[in-house]
């Protein structure tokens, strides 16, 4: 069986779900299934799993803890808030909110307060009556909170505070079908990199041997192909014929750091200065694009494994758009001059392949998942991409968080839906990420 097969079959059979030990084991063996069609591994840590700190969560995969409820119980609000916190007629039973703090605990021994903090921010708890899903988990937050309950956790080690600057973040989803794909996700998550500008430079960055060979790959095609190949040479003048006035005369500027450069990205001495920042704009953008795509197929299907392998044809539908249609986004990409070597007769396609097998183990879906951690993710791995002194010639600057955040309040925008937000230099989007959160 496929996934939606699998999926089907447990919403044929939800009305045969009687009490909570009927959720559990039916909903324990889809999560199995799913898994297995779907070619991820999952940590099974047991049913009744007991923390040291106090409690038995329901189940537990990986860093996902489970609270099963009677069927439909979340059809009233004291249902879900039975399930977050703990039944209110008893004063020691727990929630996910306290199985998320004492498990957190459990796994803290011998580390630091900033330690546990990153640790209780990992873990995500997921209520289920069988039919609807209820996700919380602790996020980062100016404001703290306490998480110590006398009766729902044994003292807190010395070394951790019991109030933290996190904040409890609850998702109810509205129907099967998004809960599923959302936890899918979350579980396909434990095996993966988290998406941050860390990750993506230590996987994409100038360091890597894939970036080293990405750029070497890409300068030499757009040198043999400008020669003969009209349609790259037409791109290339185009971009050069804009974007050169924007640069200026910098090839005397550029020799002065030119060496450094060379050394940076393993490139050859003899480069040319306008080649080469198209070259490495070129790999930007396809990085940028194929782990924007992976992001839409996971949203589409989550349980998919994506191809790793493109027909040329397949290529030119990504780049340019096409196949974003399928996930009901119109216009996000479309063929610019970074896209010349899908005319090149000679680019080396098992470089995508690469690039694509590495992007699988990045959690593309964290945008979704944990939107929090990826704000900066794009903007990080560019600045790191491209080294300060090239950029600087190149008259590109960026605005620091602290500095969008007073900008903005300067502004007097907190927020308001009749107000209208304007960055005609936007970058990265620093401006409108960080008003976002004002949303």
């Amino acid at each position: 069986m496929n996934v939606q097969d699998l999926i089907n079959t447990y919403q044929i059979n939800q009305i045969n779900l009687k009490k909570e030990e009927d959720v559990r084991e039916s909903f324990t063996h889809l999560i199995r299934s799913i898994s297995d069609a779907a070619g991820f591994s999952l940590r099974f840590n047991g049913h009744e799993v007991v923390s040291a700190y106090g409690g038995s969560a329901d189940s537990v995969f990986d860093n996902v803890i489970f609270e099963y409820k009677a069927p439909k119980k979340f059809k009233t609000k004291n249902g879900i808030e039975e399930a977050l916190y703990g039944r209110t007629t008893e004063g020691t039973d727990r929630g996910l909110f306290h199985y998320l703090v004492n498990f957190s605990l459990d796994d803290s021994k011998g580390l630091t307060n900033k330690e546990f903090v990153e640790i209780l921010k990992s873990k995500v708890g997921v209520a289920f009556d069988g039919f609807k899903f209820v996700l919380a988990r602790f996020v980062d937050f100016d404001d703290k909170i306490n998480l110590y309950d006398n009766l729902k956790t044994k003292k807190f080690p010395k070394n951790i505070e019991v109030t933290q600057n996190v904040r409890f973040l609850i998702e109810e989803c509205d129907d099967f079908d998004s809960g599923i794909k959302k936890l899918i996700l979350i579980l396909r998550s434990t095996h993966r990199s988290k998406l941050s500008g860390y990750v993506l430079l230590q996987k994409f960055g100038p360091q890597s041997n894939l970036c080293k060979e990405s750029l070497n790959k890409i300068y030499n095609s757009l040198e043999s192909n400008l020669k003969n190949n009209l349609r790259v040479s037409t791109l290339y003048d185009e971009w050069n014929r804009i974007f050169g006035d924007i640069y200026g005369e910098i090839e005397t500027d550029f020799t002065k750091i030119k060496e450094p450069i060379c050394k940076f990205y393993g490139l050859p001495k003899n480069i040319e200065i306008r080649k080469t920042l198209f070259t490495i704009q070129t790999y930007y953008n396809l990085i940028l694009k194929l782990l924007i795509s992976d992001l839409f197929a996971s949203l589409k299907d989550p349980a998919i494994a994506h191809k790793i392998v493109l027909s040329k044809n397949e290529l030119n539908l990504l780049f340019s758009g096409r196949l974003s249609n399928d996930y009901k986004v119109d216009n996000f990409f479309e063929i610019n001059y970074f896209e010349w070597f899908l005319y090149a007769v000679d680019f080396d396609d098992n470089l995508i392949s690469k690039i694509l097998l590495e992007i699988q183990t990045v959690e593309t879906a964290a945008s979704v998942i944990r939107p929090e951690i990826v704000e900066d993710a794009f903007r990080d791995m560019y600045e790191g991409l491209m080294p300060s002194q090239l950029r600087h010639l190149m008259g590109e600057y960026y605005t620091p968080g602290w500095l969008v955040d007073f900008v903005l309040s300067k502004a007097g925008y907190f927020g308001q839906k009749d107000k209208t937000i304007l960055d005609p230099c936007c970058g990265s989007g620093g401006m409108f990420v960080q008003s976002e959160k004002f949303v």
